[in-house]
């Protein structure tokens, strides 16, 4: 019996967000559904056009971590450290 096995860090995808220039979270499925919005609740207008860890909307992070997702996928090469992403915005 084979079992497929899915990284915690590939449940979500980064999007632009309506009224925001922040990149935020989505579930990766957001473009089968017209329903979804961010885990931030902003309405979503795309892919972003800029990256998570430069532009990452801080309370999409926590959301993400508060729901036991550490980490997302920015690309093929980039994943992101989500506690380590706030730490660095924290003061």
């Amino acid at each position: 019996m084979g079992r497929q096995v899915v990284d915690v860090f590939d449940m979500l995808s980064t999007v632009r967000a309506g009224g925001s220039s922040d990149v935020h979270l989505a579930p990766l499925t957001w473009t089968e559904r017209d329903d979804i919005t961010t885990l931030c609740g902003r309405d979503i207008r795309g892919p972003p056009t800029q990256s998570f860890r430069r532009c990452g909307c801080l309370r999409c992070a926590g959301s993400a971590l508060g729901l036991g997702i550490t980490a997302v996928r920015e690309s093929p090469q980039v994943v992101v450290n989500l506690s380590r992403f706030l730490d660095s915005r924290m003061p």
